[in-house]
């Protein structure tokens, strides 16, 4: 008897991205974090081991229709997507510096993906949550939820976490989303204490919680009980802490960076992959590094799907 896949939840929000060309004119793509996520896992997973579903919410416009069917066309599960009429994708254009940085400007203030768990049909997707094996999101989410669906959310989280659903958390911190750093890090750390697999930027570390180094970092989360974290340092390369102990991962510099927009969010769907298949932490930040060194030398948040080199499973 053949065994049920192990299903993973990644819950966010997916904009309408616009890229600058030339001049005035602009490449559109769809994208954010958690989205990004969910695609370079779905790429990097045998779909008869691990599924990947997306939860949000979206319009019923022509952008909500396409980003669905991109989502469907590259695998990922769409079936508990919320539709509300009237409302519509958030909205940012990026400017890329000399060196691959990035500059966003945002327009999500009245976006779909923040009332995902509003009312009645987000007390049901909040139900839906404890159906699956791992449940993914980010600071990202946390931030642009409603105040009311953020603590719904939460609550499911702990949930979650009680009846041994794996909890993987980014804390991806964006400042302009927040009201305050003091709100963020309050929110941040209620997530980070039902959290299993903590994939921190050492940079939100040091913002956010004044962390001196990595090892800091891990200490810090695993303190308060988090089994398995990654603290990502860019070109640094990584810091793994678990029950085998901690060890630095170096990786190789990369040359010809275009842009990197989702370095991390790929370098997480990979990790996730790999892990969910059974590959330990350290293979995993390999791959995971692997495929963040071939996303940054792409425009955009997803790579063609050609562009990228098969996935070990």
């Amino acid at each position: 008897m053949s065994q049920a896949p192990h299903r993973l939840a990644a819950i966010g929000e997916c904009m309408i991205e616009l890229s600058p060309l030339d001049g005035c004119s602009f490449a559109m793509s769809f994208a954010g974090d958690t989205l990004n996520m969910a695609i370079y896992c779905v790429r990097c997973s045998d779909p008869i081991q691990v599924t990947v579903d997306y939860i949000t919410a979206l319009g019923d416009d022509h952008y909500s229709a396409a980003m669905l069917q991109q989502w469907q066309d590259e695998g990922v599960g769409t079936d508990l997507i919320r539709k509300i009429p009237s409302k519509l994708p958030g909205l940012y254009l990026i400017r890329n510096g000399i060196k691959g940085d990035r500059e966003f400007c945002y327009y999500r203030s009245q976006a779909a993906a923040r009332e995902t768990f509003a009312g009645a049909v987000g007390d049901a997707l909040c139900e839906e949550l404890l159906n699956f094996n791992t449940i993914y999101l980010s600071g990202i989410t946390l931030a642009i939820l409603q105040e009311s669906g953020r603590e719904k959310l939460i609550t499911a989280l702990r949930r979650a976490h009680e009846a041994g659903i794996a909890v993987c958390f980014d804390t991806n911190y964006r400042a302009q989303l927040w009201p305050n750093a003091a709100m963020a890090k309050k929110v941040i750390e209620s997530v980070l204490e039902c959290t299993w697999i903590a994939l921190p930027s050492f940079e939100d570390a040091t913002t956010l919680f004044g962390d001196k180094t990595p090892e800091h970092t891990a200490q810090r989360l695993r303190s308060i009980g988090v089994e398995e974290i990654v603290v990502k340092q860019g070109a640094a390369g990584y810091f793994l802490a678990n029950h085998d102990g901690e060890r630095y991962v170096a990786i190789q510099a990369v040359n010809g960076v275009i842009d990197t927009t989702a370095a991390g969010d790929s370098f997480n769907g990979a990790y996730l992959a790999a892990r969910l298949h059974g590959v330990n932490p350290v293979v995993a930040a390999q791959r995971g590094a692997a495929l963040a060194a071939l996303v940054v030398t792409h425009k955009g948040a997803i790579v063609p799907s050609e562009a990228m080199q098969a996935c070990d499973t």
